[in-house]
């Protein structure tokens, strides 16, 4: 199993946000134990290396691909937990070193699985490609849904944005697909275990994830 959180270098102030702080609640919950992360009231808006903490100044919604701001809507759902930073991760797609397709068919085939992603100095252009060669390779097989952080770095490539290449890589799977969730390089963020059983729920911009160690 490996986590996907908080840099450990951003650990070094003496106060941490209530999101940050669950970082060593989540590594030391052991096997057959579980752990329930909430989502964020605010969020980094501007990178300042200078704070020895975060500077959360901008209010945090999670957000759910084809529904309406402003319109009610109540989600959940569950699976095994996979993912990180697409920048990364893609590059290992057809080497040895990401055998997806062989762990899915061994560990989710009944579960199912939830995919949370993010991306750093990617422009939506890009973000489309990476999750286009990811469904190509057959890493999709059996998802749940999927969990997409705020983008760092992060440019729209003409006219085509975030959502645009949400909707145009994953939009006729019919799976719940959330953005803007506390995962990737804007703090603050959830602290992801992968393998781990994981269930999501959303409701109106406020999310949670309940991680099972089974």
């Amino acid at each position: 199993m490996s986590a996907h959180g908080t840099n450990y270098v951003d650990l070094r102030s003496n106060e941490l946000d209530p999101v940050t702080a669950r970082w060593m609640d989540v590594l030391q919950t052991g096997y057959g134990g579980q752990i329930t992360q909430s989502s964020s009231t605010h969020y980094q808006s501007e990178w300042k290396p200078e704070l020895a903490g975060f500077n959360l100044d901008t209010p945090s919604r999670w957000k759910q691909l084809g529904q309406s701001e402003g319109v009610d809507s109540q989600i959940t759902f569950s699976g095994r937990l996979i993912g990180g930073c697409m920048d990364t991760i893609t590059c290992l797609i057809g080497t040895p070193y990401a055998p997806v397709e062989a762990y899915l068919d061994q560990y989710c085939a009944e579960e199912g699985t939830i995919w949370y992603l993010e991306s750093c100095e990617m422009n939506a252009g890009d973000i489309y490609r990476h999750l286009w060669q990811m469904r190509q390779a057959g890493w999709f097989a059996g998802v749940t849904g999927f969990m997409f952080g705020r983008p760092a770095g992060y440019s729209d490539t003409g006219d085509f944005n975030f959502t645009d290449a949400l909707s145009s890589a994953l939009g006729d799977m019919d799976v719940p697909v959330l953005y803007d969730v506390d995962l990737g390089h804007i703090p603050p963020q959830l602290t992801f275990v992968n393998g781990a059983l994981g269930k999501v729920a959303y409701q109106n911009g406020i999310g949670s994830l309940e991680m099972a160690f089974v």
